[in-house]
């Protein structure tokens, strides 16, 4: 693998997404009302769209990607320098897997720069929020029981990504993989002890 070779974000993009949405409130584009929106499965795509007047995988692009220079992440269907991921087969080999993901195509570096600036996009005030507990969640993150992780797992038929950060330091870490594992509980393991 090439260190440029985009995943498909699978789950990381409704952070993205919602990071987005939260640009917007904060900005008094969307009321505070739209805050429920996050943490459920409303059309956020819609509700982007229609407040910026245009299609949401380009706002978004404006909103995060760009700000955060994320130049190796787009949202499209399985770009040219996407990853092949691999399932094992009957027989113990593997073989490949396309996904033709609809969503965030990134790169680990990207999923880093995310990580660790999101928070730069939005008041100090609202990252706060953000990262409370709220039944389980934050405002759109999942955080871990004790709430000192925060992040999210993606797996699909190609492979796993997994962004988490420690909510203290928002030290950041990212795994990606090949083939549909799970990667989370390790990332979290790494963050709470070191």
């Amino acid at each position: 693998m090439r260190v440029d070779h985009r995943f498909p974000a699978y789950a990381i993009t409704r952070l993205v997404t919602a990071t987005a949405v939260l640009r917007l409130v904060a900005s008094d584009r969307l009321d505070d009302g739209v805050r429920d929106l996050l943490g459920g499965d409303a059309p956020l795509d819609d509700l982007i769209a229609d407040t910026t007047g245009i299609c949401c995988p380009d706002a978004v692009g404006e909103l995060v990607l760009a700000p955060l220079g994320m130049t190796g992440s787009s949202f499209s269907v399985r770009p040219s320098d996407a990853v092949t991921g691999y399932r094992l087969a009957s027989g113990g080999m593997f073989e490949p897997v396309g996904d033709e993901v609809d969503g965030l195509w990134t790169t680990a570096a990207d999923l880093v720069r995310f990580g660790i600036g999101w928070s730069s996009l939005l008041p100090e005030e609202l990252v706060r929020e953000v990262l409370t507990p709220q039944g389980g969640r934050g405002l759109g993150w999942p955080l871990d029981r004790a709430g000192e992780i925060a992040g999210s797992p993606g797996r699909g038929e190609a492979g796993s990504v997994s962004l988490v950060v420690r909510r203290r330091d928002r030290q950041t870490h990212v795994a990606m993989t090949t083939r549909r594992i799970p990667v989370e509980p390790i990332n979290g393991q790494l963050l709470r002890h070191s």
